[in-house]
């Protein structure tokens, strides 16, 4: 038996990343992006999209999780 995949032209797709990081490293994340802030980055690349990221760096969300409970991390 074969699967059939319908696809229909008003259908759009895109894409997604989620990353899992502890506190020193969404701190040099920070660190990083206030860096390339401070040396004209944007000016070289798409200042929108620089933004966008910074924003969603600053607005992370924080969970603290149990060091023996293995299955969130």
């Amino acid at each position: 038996m074969v699967g059939i995949f319908v696809y229909y032209k008003n259908m759009k797709f895109t894409d997604q990343f989620s990353l899992v990081l502890d506190s020193q490293e969404h701190a040099m994340l920070e660190e990083m992006a206030s860096f390339c802030a401070q040396f004209d980055f944007t000016e070289h690349n798409d200042s929108e999209i620089f933004n966008r990221v910074w924003d969603k760096i600053l607005d992370a969300h924080l969970e603290i999780v149990d060091q023996d409970d293995k299955s969130k991390l």
